[in-house]
């Protein structure tokens, strides 16, 4: 049996990916948690639940003892595994003994890096080097040891920048390719484009900075309008604005809904997947600079640019280069108003990178 494993509940960029991905390959099932996202959308007769401690930490030796309990009362012989977070590689790792093919699909620059990567030998690194940053640390050099032992498959890179972070320690089989996470779209001419700004995004920590930055902006150019699309658990950390008549919160939307609401706005702004999705419906996208590293750079008030200033695959990893291309804000505002029918027709041509129909792409070169 060939499976995908994946234990977020949320609905995000990989998520979607999952779906389409197993509805292009019925040999594959996924196993999921109850409730969540995925188990819902695909079907009962593609998913394998499992149920696993609510602790953030899934490395636990209770979450590695329930999935192989699971494994065995299901009788299951499992040929080959597709995972596309560290979180879940590190609770099945202790199980790789199947003769298994292991593929992962690396979607966050330092996704070998995260807090909640823990092994007992990391922990350990990190406390003795008393360094207990999200990205650096010596526990990076055991995740490498885990990730070039067990991965007899190919490793998938979203974009070039991702590689390169990794290039140095990594020597399993590796490929590049982009997302496939948003319908593709035909493009759209708007005649009388204006300045109303959208975003789109969950209010987390991470995309605070970009949040505020275009918030900032709206709130001292009376001339544009922004709307909030999202929820999290940041929302308490807007900064005050004044002009509450310019500037919306609307929170999370429904799908169908959130379609209407892009096509009535000129211009797209956010990170991520999102930045993509509004992309593909024609908007002028500009891509804002995520809070990690924040001592990297000092990113207030900056942006990437348009969406299709960035290389293929990318829609934000720049901020993980040592010199990242920051672009002021009301500079790229300025150039869309001058060259709307351009940076949008650009916006939409990018968004194509993305598409749905790649996901056939990845499904031809996994199987190389």
């Amino acid at each position: 049996m060939k499976i995908v494993f994946n234990t977020n509940k949320y609905i995000g960029g990989g998520e979607t990916f999952v779906f389409e991905f197993l509805k292009l390959n019925l040999d594959y099932k996924i196993i999921c948690v109850e409730d969540s996202w995925l188990g819902n959308a695909v079907g009962k007769n593609r998913v394998l639940y499992y149920h696993r401690s609510s602790k953030y930490n899934l490395l636990s030796k209770f979450n590695q003892w329930v999935l192989k309990r699971f494994l065995k009362e299901n009788t299951l012989r499992i040929t080959r595994v597709l995972f596309l977070n560290f979180q879940d590689f590190l609770t099945y790792h202790s199980l790789f003994n199947q003769g298994e093919i292991i593929d992962y699909y690396c979607l966050h620059p330092y996704d070998f890096y995260y807090r909640s990567a823990k092994s007992k030998l990391s922990l350990f690194f990190e406390t003795i080097t008393k360094n207990r940053s999200p990205v650096y640390g010596k526990r990076a050099l055991f995740n490498y040891y885990l990730i070039n032992k067990f991965i007899n498959g190919t490793l998938f890179y979203m974009d070039e920048i991702n590689r390169q972070i990794h290039k140095d320690h990594i020597f399993v089989k590796t490929k590049v390719l982009a997302l496939p996470c948003v319908e593709e779209k035909e493009f759209i001419f708007n005649k009388e484009p204006g300045k109303r700004i959208l975003w789109i995004g969950r209010l987390v920590d991470f995309k605070m900075t970009a949040l505020n930055s275009i918030v900032n902006f709206v709130d001292e150019n009376p001339s544009y309008t922004l709307t909030v699309i999202g929820d999290g658990s940041y929302s308490n950390r807007i900064i005050n604005y004044k002009n509450r008549n310019r500037i919306s919160f609307i929170g999370k939307i429904d799908y169908r809904e959130l379609q209407e609401v892009i096509k009535n706005h000129d211009i797209g702004f956010g990170m991520g997947v999102s930045s993509v999705l509004m992309a593909s419906f024609s908007l002028p996208t500009i891509v804002g600079v995520t809070d990690y590293p924040n001592w990297l750079v000092k990113s207030e008030g900056k942006c990437f640019g348009l969406i299709y200033e960035l290389g293929y695959g990318d829609f934000g990893s720049g901020i993980y280069q040592s010199n990242p291309l920051l672009k002021n804000i009301s500079d790229v505002l300025e150039y869309i108003e001058k060259n709307y029918t351009l940076s949008s027709k650009l916006s939409h041509s990018k968004s194509l990178e993305f598409s749905f129909k790649n996901v056939e792409n990845f499904d031809r070169r996994i199987a190389e």
